[in-house]
């Protein structure tokens, strides 16, 4: 074999290798927290830091379930998220991720279910935010994962937690 040859052989090679690599990478670290944190470590930091306990995300942690519990990729996504990151091709800060009430429901049961948790009798609370006169808000309405959440009937009643990491929406 000529030595041509062998020099195309081993590009040919390299080229297939490294972004096989890269995909095998990327696919180990698919539910790996912590890879999250290379990119987007602000979101991170709510999920992991002791200081953040107010924080839902922080609350999953708690509880063991990691980033891509709700944020789910395939590898294909999680490939392009790379490449976009090592072009530049993204927006900073990263915009906010709505996810479905279908996504909360898989974990917390669904409104029906969660109804009777948050029943004034239970939580002491002065009124079941989960049964209102509005009926079934989005999860996201009030619940946030890496920023304060929002007690959403606060905008019109007396809050319905005074506990940290609520916001009311007036101040009453």
């Amino acid at each position: 074999m000529s030595n041509k040859l062998k020099l195309i052989i081993a590009i040919v090679l390299v080229v297939i290798m490294i972004p096989t690599m890269g995909t095998v990478y990327v696919k180990d670290n698919l539910h790996n927290t912590s890879y999250c944190a290379g990119c987007h470590s602000e979101y991170y930091t709510t999920w992991a830091a002791p200081e953040s306990e107010y924080s839902l995300a922080h609350q999953h942690a708690e509880m063991g379930v990691s980033c891509q519990s709700c944020h789910q990729r395939t590898v294909g996504e999680s490939v392009m998220e790379v490449v976009n990151y090592a072009t530049g091709n993204y927006y900073y800060p990263f915009p906010e991720t709505q996810l479905s009430m279908d996504n909360c429901f898989a974990c917390h049961g669904s409104y029906a279910e969660i109804i009777p948790l948050t029943d004034p009798l239970v939580t002491d609370a002065e009124r079941n935010p989960h049964n209102g006169h509005f009926g079934e808000l989005e999860c996201s309405t009030c619940h946030n994962m890496h920023r304060d959440s929002v007690d959403y009937c606060s905008g019109c009643h007396n809050p319905v937690t005074d506990d940290s990491g609520w916001v009311a929406v007036t101040g009453q």
